[in-house]
């Protein structure tokens, strides 16, 4: 278990499209036959085509600051400070409290107005505004002794959401299927109508892929998957790097050393996502079809009233 503790601010990566398609276009994507080098080689490939494609990274603009402020912190900044402008660098600092305290609450009320207009989560936005998220910098294991090593608190997050979530049940096994149906192959459409429905600004899983990089590779990224989603299908595994996440802890209140205090978010591959989707879409396809009629208000784009 890889454990994420702070976050001080987004980094934005500008990848040139073009330039990505082309190195798609140029790099050999065979299948290989084992599924888990072949899922490395895919990653480490698609890794080299963002490398070639890449551009400055930057960081992310808040634009909290008005350019009136802007210049106010630059004329304060050119101040000599000498005796003679004591009195007016002094002027000028209250001056900029005051309008960094209104540039700043001008800024949450625009964050504010623009998601609830867009109808989106009003805690996530104000959660976005931070400027910086205070570090997990220990917790206590099962005897109460706080643990400050990373590497040991690690290790206290995977035995105690191990314990949390581990099933104590005496489960049977399901009974073989007497009449197989063979699966039909997964096609670059249902790739593509998967992709469109990704969201984007998702945090990436181990393998560092995004949902903006599979949809900016377009059709010559989106063939790729398919052939290796449909072996997927008919061998009945998948890449064992799926099974593997990045958690961030969300401080919830109370004892920040404590770990029920705070919520775990598993951070999955986003290709892993795009298999479970396409699956999913076929899954309610099907469901929808074999629904009666009087069954319609828990069909897909139909209501009580149909």
């Amino acid at each position: 278990m890889a454990l994420y503790l702070a976050s001080k601010g987004k980094r934005v990566r500008v990848y040139n499209e073009a330039k990505l398609q082309e190195a798609i276009m140029q790099e050999d994507w065979c299948q290989g036959d084992d599924i888990d080098d072949d899922y490395n080689s895919l990653i480490g490939k698609l890794k080299e085509c963002l490398r070639k494609a890449k551009g400055v990274c930057l960081r992310e603009k808040k634009g909290r600051i008005s350019e009136e402020t802007t210049k106010l912190l630059e004329k304060r900044k050119n101040m000599k400070g000498t005796i003679e402008d004591h009195l007016e660098y002094s002027i000028l600092s209250r001056v900029i409290r005051q309008q960094l305290k209104k540039d700043f609450e001008a800024h949450r009320m625009e964050k504010l107005l623009k998601a609830a207009e867009e109808k989106k989560s009003l805690k996530k936005c104000k959660r976005d505004m931070v400027l910086y998220r205070s570090e997990v910098t220990a917790l206590k294991n099962t005897d109460g002794i706080p643990v400050k090593e990373k590497s040991e608190m690690e290790k206290v997050c995977e035995d105690f959401y191990t314990k949390l979530f581990k099933s104590t049940r005496n489960v049977q096994p399901l009974p073989p299927l007497q009449q197989e149906e063979n699966v039909p192959p997964i096609l670059v459409s249902e790739v593509e109508r998967a992709i469109g429905s990704m969201k984007n600004g998702k945090a990436p899983g181990k393998d560092g892929t995004t949902s903006e990089v599979l949809k900016s590779g377009r059709e010559q990224l989106w063939k790729i998957p398919d052939e290796r989603f449909t072996h997927y299908l008919d061998e009945g595994r998948i890449p064992s790097q799926w099974k593997e996440s990045n958690t961030i802890l969300l401080y919830k209140k109370g004892d920040r050393e404590d770990l029920k205090n705070y919520r775990p978010i598993c951070l999955l591959s986003h290709v892993y996502k795009l298999f479970t989707k396409i699956i999913l879409n076929r899954l309610s396809r099907r469901l929808d079809e074999q629904q009666p009629r009087e069954q319609a208000g828990f069909r897909k784009n139909y209501s009580l009233s149909e």
